[in-house]
């Protein structure tokens, strides 16, 4: 989900763990098609998060989790 409100845009995506909403900092909107690590605000869990562009100008975000062990490749 998407909003944009004058210069202010904010986007959520769901962790693939628990189904929180998390929200994406506007600074990572513009930064597509780049691997983000970020934590889950609920679970704590690592996610990797992408963000791409979507249909009509719309941005889709693709967040998958990351496990412990493998996080800072």
């Amino acid at each position: 989900m998407q909003e944009s409100i004058g210069k202010t845009t904010t986007a959520e995506f769901l962790c693939p763990d628990c189904g929180a909403i998390n929200t994406i900092s506007t600074q990572l909107l513009g930064e597509k098609y780049r691997d983000h690590e970020m934590k889950c605000c609920q679970c704590n869990h690592l996610l990797e998060v992408v963000v791409a562009d979507g249909l009509r100008d719309s941005v889709n975000i693709i967040a998958s989790s990351v496990e412990e062990n493998t996080a800072g490749r």
